[in-house]
């Protein structure tokens, strides 16, 4: 999604994120926020990579998944992201070049993807048409 942060006062690319409510596991947290940010629902989601990313200061735990089979449900939220595109994977490195994808759980993701290439096939380079 490219979206505007206001603290950085910038705009990036960024992956669909948020908190676990009440009850919900995180593959059900990453279901429901990719829908309600970018108007798709992965058809299949897998455990990408969880990391810590302060762990000097924080104990906080982020759960990344790598979605597939993605169908469109809907719009996007427009206050979530200014767009919503399906950025290929070959496209990344010359996007993290430009400094296009600042945030570091972001950045995470898709450098996680590119590690694992040789054993991990990822998410379809476009989601599948909607019916």
């Amino acid at each position: 999604m490219w979206r505007h942060r206001f603290t950085t006062d910038a705009w990036s690319w960024e992956i669909p994120a948020g908190r676990c409510e009440e009850g919900e596991t995180a593959e059900v947290t990453a279901l429901r926020e990719t829908e309600e940010e970018t108007g798709y629902r992965p058809g299949r989601i897998e455990p990408l990579v969880t990391l810590n990313p302060l762990n000097g200061i924080g104990s906080h735990v982020t759960h990344i998944f790598a979605g597939s089979q993605a169908v469109r449900t809907g719009e996007p939220d427009p206050a979530e992201a200014a767009k919503v595109e399906w950025v290929p994977l070959s496209e990344i490195p010359a996007l993290i070049r430009k400094g296009l994808i600042p945030c570091g759980i972001t950045l995470a993701a898709p450098a996680t993807c590119l590690t694992l290439r040789t054993t991990w096939s990822g998410p379809p380079s476009r989601p599948l048409p909607a019916g």
